[in-house]
């Protein structure tokens, strides 16, 4: 008999759905806290998700404590559409070293959105922070 080849071996994935996984939703980088108004991010891919966690980090510009500064996540310019996370204060983000882990505003709202806008509200001149969204892809 010949060989048939080199023995092979296959794992399933361990993601069960890959449509349906928690992932990176969208992210801005640099977003300066300097000054009131909007910011669009990259939203990795345009689908339907139910928001779980924000992210903000890396502290920079002159002023790395930004602590007083809020900011919010929005489906449209000018803290209009829906809502994704409520604006609110980058409390304790004091250091570049420190990043902010909260829970988005409203996890149990399906969100159907091409575009993201993070919104600042109260002002901390010379400072700039990245913002990244978690959640799950809701695919059909």
């Amino acid at each position: 008999m010949a060989n048939p080849g080199p023995a092979t071996t296959v794992t399933a994935n361990s993601i069960i759905d890959s449509q349906n996984a928690l992932r990176l939703i969208a992210f801005a980088k640099n977003v300066s806290v300097a000054a009131a108004g909007d910011t669009q991010m990259n939203v990795v891919t345009p689908s339907n998700f139910v928001a779980t966690q924000v992210v903000t980090c890396n502290s920079a510009g002159t002023t790395a404590n930004i602590a007083a500064a809020t900011l919010g996540i929005f489906t449209a310019p000018g803290a209009a559409g829906t809502t994704v996370h409520a604006t609110a204060a980058l409390t304790g983000q004091t250091t570049a070293t420190f990043a902010f882990v909260r829970a988005a505003s409203v996890a149990n709202a399906m969100i159907q959105a091409s575009s993201l806008f993070v919104n600042v509200g109260t002002t901390v001149a010379g400072g700039q922070t990245d913002v990244y969204l978690y959640g799950f892809d809701v695919q059909p």
